[in-house]
């Protein structure tokens, strides 16, 4: 009797396993948030086209903040510039849109807007403010994350949330990462949902500019390198040179003759003594994280931040 119960709990145990394993094959699944990633292309005659200034457009997706004189410029993300008048900073007044498409940077000097749109460099004259004029295009001087000979230049990321449901039986389940339908789906934790001083003539702008003016040299970022272009002539920059810097450069502040610039592993100090040839003088490292830099005095503030597409944990 106990070998034949003991073989009949057995059989019984096993016929309950897997009974419920193809249970739960057939009923497996979870519902996950994740943040999507379609990288977003476009072709030349997207952006190149004539300059547009249109009606002042309400801020939806606002960038970078820019003090000219008695105006501010506001950048619509890959859309534009909003031209206010702050000559009444308790009452600003909008007075225009220039539409930019491509724009998430910008610098002026003597009345002259340099803006990227997309892998472009527009100069538009913006002394009479309510009435910009295009000047000049300068193509191809900066580099798109990639070229398809199908699709056009693949410009940037579109990041959104999305949640899905997925069932055991599909080879994503329980990915941390992974690509389907033409995109990259990632647990929140891995991406993100991814401003300057100078001489006279030149604007203000803040601590996450990539564009900076020092004197008569507008200095660009990009993710690996830093640009010298001469605008003596303000209506028509003149490429001087390039520094490779390496990856992960972020952000551009220039103060006393030096530049400061941000990556997403420290702080790289440049002399511009030489104005048109950038010098490498140090580099404070730090926690790989997302770091706007902004110097006052001889202080330079540095923020790290966690919960970003740069990691970290800080």
């Amino acid at each position: 009797m106990k070998r034949f119960f003991s073989v009949g709990v057995t059989a019984l145990v096993a016929v309950f396993v897997l009974g419920f394993s193809s249970c739960v094959k057939d009923t497996c699944t979870e519902k996950r948030t994740f943040t999507r990633v379609d990288p977003v292309y476009v072709q030349a005659e997207d952006f190149r086209i004539p300059l547009e200034v249109v009606a002042p457009q309400a801020l939806v997706d606002p960038g970078i903040v820019y003090a000219y004189g008695s105006y501010l410029l506001i950048n619509e993300k890959r859309k534009g510039v909003h031209v206010i008048d702050n000559t009444n900073p308790a009452s600003p007044v909008p007075i225009s849109f220039i539409k930019i498409p491509g724009n998430v940077d910008f610098a002026v000097r003597d009345g002259y807007l340099y803006a990227d749109s997309y892998l472009d460099l527009l100069t538009i004259d913006i002394r009479q403010a309510n009435a910009p004029i295009f000047v000049s295009r300068k193509e191809d001087v900066f580099k798109p994350l990639w070229a398809d000979q199908n699709f056009g230049y693949c410009v940037y990321y579109k990041v959104t949330a999305e949640t899905t449901v997925l069932d055991c039986a599909d080879n994503n389940f329980n990915q941390p990462i992974f690509w389907t339908g033409g995109g990259v789906w990632a647990n929140a934790e891995f991406i993100d949902k991814a401003d300057n001083s100078g001489a006279s003539g030149n604007g203000v702008g803040g601590s996450f500019a990539k564009f900076t003016l020092s004197g008569s040299r507008l200095y660009m970022v990009d993710q690996y390198s830093l640009n010298t272009y001469n605008v003596d002539n303000a209506s028509s920059p003149v490429f001087v040179s390039t520094l490779q810097l390496g990856w992960g450069i972020e952000t551009i502040f220039p103060v006393d003759g030096n530049l400061f610039v941000g990556s997403t592993n420290g702080v790289h100090i440049l002399s511009i003594t030489n104005p048109d040839q950038p010098k490498y003088l140090s580099k404070f490292d730090h926690a790989s994280s997302c770091d706007p830099v902004y110097v006052v005095g001889n202080t330079a503030y540095v923020t790290l931040r966690s919960g970003t597409r740069c990691q970290g944990f800080t």
